[in-house]
């Protein structure tokens, strides 16, 4: 009898053991952030920048539509993009939507804003 509820115990942890889990929606949605990062890091050319920013708005906009939140660092990053070519009210925009979505950045955006507001033109 203890041989045939130990036989039952252990089939059944397998059994459920090895059961499908539930699929969880991821928490960020990356897109090619990766590859497009190494592309721009490795051959730093008006092209591969202008591949690295569709992809940040690839990022955000997708995350919009799947309704994930948009990762950490990407609202700052296109910022300081925006913030390099002159575009100092949009980067500010996207530094404030950083600072709101991870407010523990807080310190560094509001130096990356007043940085920004101090470049306006």
């Amino acid at each position: 009898m203890k041989k045939f509820a130990l036989l039952v115990a252990a089939s059944s942890l397998l059994t459920f053991g090895c059961a499908p889990q539930s699929q969880q929606k991821p928490m960020y949605y990356w897109n090619d952030y990766s590859h497009s990062l190494y592309n721009l890091k490795k051959e730093p050319t008006e092209e591969t920048t202008q591949t690295h920013l569709a992809t940040l708005n690839k990022i955000i906009e997708d995350s919009n539509t799947n309704t994930t939140r948009v990762p950490p660092g990407i609202y700052a990053e296109l910022g300081y993009f925006l913030m390099n070519k002159g575009q100092s009210q949009e980067a500010v925009k996207y530094f404030n939507l950083e600072k709101e979505t991870y407010p523990e950045s807080g310190v560094l955006m509001a130096r990356l804003i007043d940085a920004a507001s101090s470049n306006k033109n």
